[in-house]
């Protein structure tokens, strides 16, 4: 059984096998069900529910992408994906290997010896950039000087750039000059998030029109705080015309339509990427050159003590989806001890400082 996170797309290498996933008819379903249980096949591969299928001499699981969130899932019955392989891998006395370019903290702990780095020589440099320097310099866009410098100069070698932003929209906040009163949404008071022409919550997904005037005291000088894959995208247009630029979050692969037609292609021919973290699965991306974090420092304030381990596996991820794709940190924290392991290629010493400083505060893998 070969499982693979959540995906538009089965991986182009599991292709020749049959595949379980959610996006199959029920009779579909029905027929690896039956296939499974007959003993018809000697590998399947697939997501998380595949794990359930009526296997009858199952000998051997590989999970890759072992720290991928979607392998959890959220409805009920709720289960975590890698908890069960581990206990199939129990109740058959089969292996079960665990792939991952960044394995979660728990694994990397529990592993131990049996943990393989597989090397890779000749990457391409991590660069770090002090982003609050570059905007006493005058820059006050997303991408500063030095992003906008590096991107010119890829568009220049027809080389592909990806630009992630973990956050969708245009902006993240619309308060009043005067009052201070931050738009907030009526259902669930979670901030509104600026798309075109309305207001939208993230948390609920109800929306409105955008205010002209403060509800609170009627002020028609309201200021957006913040940017978004939206936003970025409007700023990155206005310079490069011609520039032919895929966006890749929730609002662009909302509904199966638009999942079909961002296919692989699309992502493939497109000169510049901008994505959430929604580009952490196994992507090809042949023309990559260029990756620029815009503003991570988000996810480090995440109030969850993993905060900075998922934002480890992303930027690992986006820095290894070509070997020769340079990754540039724009940040307001340069000296932050995850920017430097990744710079200085010291991986095993951010583990190692993460799982002292959870011993220290009894957090798992020690609780």
């Amino acid at each position: 059984l070969f499982l693979f996170p959540e995906a538009f797309h089965i991986l182009e290498s599991a292709s020749q096998l049959p595949s379980f996933h959610g996006g199959l008819k029920e009779k579909e379903k029905s027929a690896i069900w039956n296939f499974v249980y007959k003993g018809d096949t000697k590998a399947i591969s697939g997501t998380r529910a595949s794990l359930f299928l009526p296997f009858n001499h199952l000998s051997l699981i590989v999970l890759d992408f072992e720290h991928s969130e979607s392998y959890t899932e959220l409805r009920k019955p709720n289960y975590r994906a890698l908890n069960v392989a581990k206990k199939l891998s129990e109740l058959w006395n089969i292996p079960l290997i665990l792939i991952s370019s960044a394995p979660k903290v728990e694994t990397y702990y529990k592993v131990d010896d049996k943990f393989v780095w597989e090397e890779k020589e000749n990457l391409a440099p991590v660069k770090i950039v002090d982003i609050a320097d570059e905007r006493r310099k005058g820059r006050m866009g997303l991408l500063g000087p030095t992003a906008m410098e590096s991107l010119a100069r890829t568009l220049s070698q027809n080389k592909q750039t990806l630009l992630f932003l973990n956050r969708r929209g245009e902006a993240s906040a619309l308060i009043c000059r005067d009052c201070g009163k931050t738009f907030r949404c009526e259902t669930c008071s979670s901030p509104l998030t600026i798309h075109k022409e309305e207001l939208r919550c993230h948390r609920c997904g109800t929306s409105r029109e955008i205010s002209a005037s403060c509800d609170s005291c009627g002020n028609t000088k309201l200021k957006q705080l913040g940017g978004g894959t939206e936003s970025l995208e409007k700023e990155i247009k206005k310079i490069f015309e011609k520039a032919k630029i895929v966006r890749l979050d929730s609002e662009t692969i909302s509904s199966k339509k638009k999942q079909k037609e961002m296919d692989l292609k699309a992502l493939a021919e497109a000169d510049i990427i901008i994505a959430t973290k929604m580009i952490d699965k196994p992507f090809n991306l042949p023309r990559l050159s260029l990756s620029i974090a815009v503003l991570p420092d988000d996810l480090l304030h995440f109030p969850d003590f993993r905060a900075a381990e998922r934002l480890m596996q992303i930027l690992t991820h986006i820095r290894l989806l070509n070997p020769k794709n340079e990754l540039l940190i724009q940040t307001f924290m340069p000296d932050h001890k995850l920017f430097k392991c990744i710079e200085q290629n010291k991986i095993e010493d951010f583990y190692e400082e993460e799982l002292a400083t959870r011993k220290s505060l009894t957090l798992p893998p020690f609780s």
